[in-house]
């Protein structure tokens, strides 16, 4: 498996993790995750959770990415390609959770530090008027 197709698996899976926990587009779905009723209702609570967790949703991403990518990982079925794979795609969902998390995070500090007016801090450092002569 070359690089460019692991990179592409990660970032493409930490991608659709953002696009279904934040997106407008998704926000139905989700709301429909979160509030249906389906036969166990534990694992109805587990998934309504799961849609708005990134860090969760990016393991199953990158789970489903890697099942998906099979076709290009290149591997030779032999014994020890059957141990491989199944650590490979787990490994690619804890990098793809990792990531999810960080790019919020990354995210979150962007948004705050534009987020912020410069006016303010320049209004402390000047000296008012009146007391400029005393």
């Amino acid at each position: 498996m070359s690089f460019w197709v692991l990179f592409i698996l990660i970032m493409g899976s930490v991608g659709m993790a953002h696009i279904i926990v934040d997106s407008k587009i998704m926000s139905s779905w989700r709301k429909k995750m979160e509030d249906s009723d389906w036969i166990i209702p534990l694992i109805d609570k587990k998934v309504g959770e799961m849609v708005n967790c990134h860090q969760c949703m990016g393991f199953w991403t990158g789970i489903l990415g890697s099942i998906l990518m099979t076709p290009y990982f290149d591997l030779q079925w032999t014994l020890f390609a059957v141990l491989y794979y199944p650590a490979l795609i787990f490994l690619v969902g804890c990098a793809t959770s990792l990531l999810s998390v960080m790019s919020v995070s990354l995210i979150g500090w962007l948004n705050f530090s534009i987020s912020i007016p410069l006016e303010d801090f320049n209004e402390e450092d000047e000296e008012d008027p009146d007391s400029a002569g005393n």
